[in-house]
């Protein structure tokens, strides 16, 4: 790094004068080693790089873990309202990280949802496909992160190279919110059913356009108890019917429809 003084550094080509009144010349910089030392200099070194994210200073690594304060006495320490003073470890800072950034994520599209709640109106294929990936992003940084049991093993969820992307995060790519039903993938299909729901009027209207609200009651006798119970209670008072919903499963196979026959009477009823 530099010459220093009394932990002041001494700038090449530059006179100074010690703690004796004694002025050096500007060309100190050309004495020997042993010189320099016996006029009192020190040479200081470049501090040990490190990363910021991860370490207080070089070799000082931060807390895994919450950490509960200590006071002066070596007691632990507890606020004026009487609960404990925690510094959050990196763990818990970065599960509140990656809450804060789903949310953000989210609040884009968060109108496609207040208009289905209040108008009936609903939420895009893709749309929904595209919350869910970011809620199960969210929640799968939390469980990798609460896996983590060393520094070493946090740090390595965040090392990249560029053609391996780092463990965590891993957000979708928001073109999701444009895909249709026919796009998706078979993986997104699977997602796409825990989110699809209707209300129960539209669920009717695409019973009776399709030809199958004549076979209900049919389908409702095959259902043995106490499944049977269950279904018919849902059948008649449900506000909502979703489509990963065990009674909607279980009346599935009643009325002899396949996944496919399902997902497109659950499409038809998104827009009646």
């Amino acid at each position: 790094m530099a010459w220093t003084y009394n932990t002041t550094v001494i700038r090449a080509g530059r006179s100074w004068t010690d703690d004796d009144g004694i002025k050096h010349p500007s060309n100190w910089g050309s004495w020997s080693e042993e010189e320099k030392t016996a006029a009192g200099l020190v040479w200081v070194d470049d501090p040990a790089p490190f990363d910021s994210r991860f370490y207080w200073a070089a070799d000082v690594p931060k807390a895994l873990d919450d950490v509960h304060e200590v006071d002066e006495d070596g007691e632990l320490a507890y606020g004026p309202d009487g609960n404990p003073v925690i510094t959050l470890g990196l763990k818990s800072q970065e599960k509140a990280k990656a809450k804060a950034q789903a949310g953000d994520l989210l609040a884009s599209t968060d109108w496609y949802v207040t208009r289905n709640a209040e108008k009936a109106v609903a939420v895009p294929v893709g749309v929904g496909l595209y919350r869910e990936e970011v809620r199960n992003e969210e929640k799968a940084i939390e469980a990798t992160v609460d896996a983590v049991t060393t520094h070493d093993e946090f740090m390595e969820l965040f090392k990249s190279t560029e053609d391996t992307p780092a463990v965590v995060p891993n957000w979708p790519n928001t073109n999701l919110v444009d895909l249709e039903y026919a796009d998706l993938t078979e993986e997104q299909h699977a997602v796409w059913r825990t989110t699809a729901k209707v209300s129960m009027r539209q669920a009717r209207l695409a019973l009776i356009q399709e030809g199958y609200i004549a076979q209900i009651e049919e389908a409702l006798a095959l259902i043995p108890d106490p499944d049977k119970t269950k279904v018919e209670t849902e059948w008649q008072y449900s506000s909502v019917v979703e489509r990963d919903s065990q009674w909607v499963a279980a009346l599935q196979p009643a009325l002899g429809l396949t996944d496919q026959q399902l997902d497109d009477l659950f499409i038809l009823a998104a827009t009646l």
